[in-house]
């Protein structure tokens, strides 16, 4: 077995998570869905954390998983791995250390790899607005495959992700 960061290594996901591009995703029973709070709780207790999109290959590959059946969310949006509190327009005071980027105003889960280079969105619209009395700002990817802001105590599908330190990576035979 090697490391994550060998270019021969093939991902082997848990049972029930797809593999694509060295990370693995999983969508937890419908009954798992809820807040992003809760959403994110769901996806630590399964090893990894809500899905952060990082290019629009990758972007495009999880909305034709998600809404395509392949993850079976039914159609409904999910959560991002990205928010914003109300209060100033700014990253939630909570939980703001160094597992977060900031985005544009936006905190969003930084990758494990070291990446922090968020390059990649797809808003709807040029940027999500919120206003001072919509709550904390959470991002959902919607069916089609852009962005939304919602409130954060709203009920949303969860797709989780595991990153690649986070799965197991196997050889492939006959390479070195």
């Amino acid at each position: 077995m090697s490391d994550a960061t060998t270019p021969t290594g093939l991902v082997a996901c848990p049972t029930d998570w797809i593999a694509w591009s060295g990370r693995c995703y999983h969508r937890p029973s419908a009954a798992s869905d809820g807040t992003w709070d809760n959403a994110r709780a769901v996806c630590q207790a399964h090893g990894g954390d809500i899905i952060t999109v990082r290019t629009a290959s990758e972007n495009r590959f999880l909305s034709e998983a998600a809404f395509g059946g392949l993850l079976g969310t039914s159609g409904e949006p999910v959560w991002l791995g990205c928010r914003q509190s109300s209060a100033d327009g700014t990253a939630d005071g909570n939980d703001n250390g160094s597992e977060f980027a900031s985005v544009g105003g936006w905190q969003c889960l930084r990758d494990k790899e070291g990446d922090d280079d968020y390059v990649f969105t797809n808003w709807r619209d040029t940027f999500p607005v919120v206003s001072g009395d919509d709550g904390d700002q959470c991002a959902v990817m919607m069916p089609g495959g852009y962005w939304e802001n919602v409130a954060c105590s709203v009920t949303m599908g969860t797709v989780c992700e595991l990153q690649p330190e986070e799965c197991k990576v196997q050889d492939i035979p006959g390479e070195k």
